[in-house]
Formats: C-alpha cells, structure tokens, sequence
C-alpha cells in the first residue's frame, strides 16, 4: 500500500502547476467507495506533500490545503461528482 500512496503523491506532484482534485479523482476512482472517501485521501496526500515535497511543492501544496473546501466545492467537482453518481446508476440499472 506505501508504493501505492507514493504513486498518489507523485501524480499530485506532477499536476501541482495545473492543481485540479477532478484529475485526482479521475486517476484514481477505483480507489473510493465515496466523494468523501476521496477527498479525504487527496487532502491527506496534499499534508503529506506539504511535509516531503521541495520547497515550491511545499508552498503549492499548502495553498490548496487553505482553500481546499473551496476547491472539492468547485462547479467542476459537484459536475464530476454528479456525473459519476448518474453514470453509476445507469450501469447498475443495466446489468440488474
């Protein structure tokens, strides 16, 4: 699971200049039964990125922590979210 969560902390890291939590979500959403389930583990990867990354990674990664309610509250997030849950239901609705 320690390779796993680096690999997390590296995507963070790679898309950091371009920070959007749907491109988290949409890497790895096999990982989360819920919205909250992975916006918990986003932020815990960005506090753990504030504590290991370089020093503008650090600075970067804490600026998403101040506003991270505001982020994962987003009009591109509450589509994402929307979207997945109708998608889910869909495919449930066809193999039932």
């Amino acid at each position: 699971a320690e390779s796993y969560s680096n690999s997390k902390l590296k995507f963070i890291t790679e898309i950091l200049s371009e920070f959007s939590p749907v491109k988290f979500y949409k890497e790895y959403v096999e990982s989360y039964k819920s919205r909250i389930e992975a916006e918990a583990d986003l932020l815990s990867h960005l506090k753990a990125l504030s504590r290991v990354g370089k020093s503008r990674e650090i600075r970067k990664a804490e600026n998403y922590i101040e506003c991270f309610d505001e982020l994962i509250n987003s009009g591109a997030c509450n589509r994402y979210w929307s979207d997945k849950d109708n998608w889910d239901v869909q495919l449930a609705k066809k193999w039932a």
